[in-house]
């Protein structure tokens, strides 16, 4: 899975620098559908905590395995909760979404982006990162 951020050329890796260049730290990120972590990876030293969720088994052991300050990155595995349920009063300066609206239907879509708005700080960003065809 991370092999495809791995070369400079592709574009997995190019997305993923894109989004880098946007985000410019804070207290909390939050990076939803973190997949193997290479966007954590990127954004850690730029925040004061970082909540990675997914809910794919193989990615979370791999990001798990590989990553260090586990102190400061919180991995967390979700089996379709609602994102706001599980974070209970933490707000977040930054919520990002990369290739995961994609995989929804519409009305999954819409409580998705409600809920990372629920769980954004008063001045905190939202980024998306998808392809969607509705």
């Amino acid at each position: 899975m991370s092999r495809q951020y791995a070369y400079s050329d592709s574009l997995s890796h190019k997305k993923l620098r894109l989004v880098d260049s946007y985000v410019i730290g804070g207290t909390n990120l939050l990076d939803f559908g973190a997949g193997t972590g290479e966007l954590i990876q990127l954004e850690k030293s730029k925040f004061d905590n970082v909540y990675g969720v997914d809910s794919e088994d193989e990615s979370i052991r791999i990001y798990e395995k590989r990553t260090k300050y586990k102190e400061k990155i919180h991995i967390i595995r979700n089996n379709g909760d609602v994102p706001s349920r599980l974070f209970g009063d933490i707000q977040f300066d930054w919520v990002a979404a990369c290739d995961v609206l994609n995989t929804c239907n519409p009305n999954e879509s819409i409580k998705l982006l409600k809920a990372f708005c629920s769980l954004l700080d008063s001045d905190g960003c939202l980024l998306l990162e998808d392809l969607v065809f509705l």
